[in-house]
């Protein structure tokens, strides 16, 4: 094969594959939720960190990992109550929004609606209907864990979150081990989500 028909070769594999799209994307929920470990989950093995060495985040910090051939910039809100008020800071900057709720802590679902239902309303979430939700009940292994449709329910999310705007409730539990039944539906949301910002409008 002469040095001609390789390079032809060789460009025509460049252009059939797929370039790596870039997204920013807002972790939140309230404290003890699970947000650092569960973007500490979406990292390869390689880069995931000990469970030990991951601590609540204090104001907000900003990761990276890559899913789907998206390379995901992600921003890890802390959920105390003094910080919660910065999340709105950051609802024009993303492209995507990953709100985390603990199944377990079902003595805060109240509170969580009303970050939620504050959210909603906020005029760079309201204003932008194409900007995806991906809700996130983690720790759903522990035995007293609500189920998805209950925290459905409890949060109300088919009525408060539009008919029109892209959204998805996945179960998970960030520490359990992968392949595991607590972790099925976190890889088909991320790859949902994944294709959302591949095609979505840039800001």
């Amino acid at each position: 094969m002469n040095i001609w028909r390789k390079l032809t070769r060789m460009l025509g594999f460049v252009r059939r594959t797929p370039r790596r799209r870039k997204a920013r994307v807002l972790f939140i929920g309230l404290n003890n939720a699970g947000k650092s470990t569960l973007l500490n989950r979406l990292k390869p093995d390689r880069e995931q960190l000990s469970r030990k060495l991951i601590s609540p985040t204090v104001g907000f910090t900003t990761d990276t990992f890559v899913y789907n051939n998206v390379k995901f910039t992600a921003s890890d809100m802390s959920g105390r109550d003094g910080y919660r008020s910065m999340w709105e800071s950051m609802y024009a900057h993303c492209d995507a929004i990953v709100f985390v709720v603990d199944s377990t802590d079902q003595m805060r679902f109240a509170v969580v609606k009303d970050e939620l239902d504050m959210m909603l309303r906020h005029p760079d979430v309201a204003d932008r209907p194409d900007l995806p939700i991906l809700f996130v009940a983690n720790k759903t292994a522990a035995p007293d864990a609500c189920g998805a449709s209950a925290l459905a329910g409890a949060l109300r999310l088919h009525e408060h979150v539009e008919q029109d705007r892209p959204w998805r409730l996945a179960s998970t539990d960030a520490v359990a081990a992968p392949g595991q039944p607590a972790d099925d539906g976190l890889g088909d949301a991320m790859e949902w989500l994944a294709e959302l910002v591949k095609y979505a409008r840039r800001r």
